[in-house]
This record gives C-alpha cells, sequence and structure tokens, in this order.
C-alpha cells in the first residue's frame, strides 16, 4: 500500500542483468493508494512475463516512498 509513492518491477536474467523489454524503466510505475487492491505489472510495449517462460529470473522491486507487502506471480 503507498500514497504519494510509486512502485516499478525490473525482471532480472539469471546473470544479473536486466531482462530487455523488462527494465525498471520498461515498467509502468503504480502510483497513488491501492487501497488492498491487487494490480497487474505492465511493462512498457505490451510485454508479458509468459515471453520468459522457462528461464530462470528474479524481481528487483522499485519502492519510491511506498511499502509492498506482498506479490504473486500468475498465468
Amino acid at each position: 500500500r503507498f500514497f504519494s509513492g510509486s512502485i516499478r518491477v525490473e525482471v532480472l536474467d539469471e546473470a544479473g542483468v536486466p531482462t530487455a523489454g523488462f527494465s525498471r524503466d520498461d515498467c509502468e510505475p503504480f502510483t497513488g493508494d491501492t487501497n488492498g487492491e491487487c494490480r497487474v505489472v505492465k511493462w512498457r510495449g505490451g510485454k508479458r512475463l509468459s515471453e520468459l517462460a522457462g528461464r530462470s529470473v528474479s524481481f528487483v522491486f522499485i519502492l519510491e516512498s511506498a511499502n509492498l507487502y506482498a506479490f504473486e506471480s500468475m498465468q
């Protein structure tokens, strides 16, 4: 939950390098108060995590004046 801050997500490959199209700069930030609502992470260009199926990746959450309590990865 956050109020005036933002949250972005970056996807790293096995070497810890941002995956093309899934960098923090490609991520559309969440802003405002979620008020308990679930949000779907979106990247510019319509990139979807399903494009990375079968690859080992890590997620980096970039929080600016925000709190993150949980996340879930779904198909």
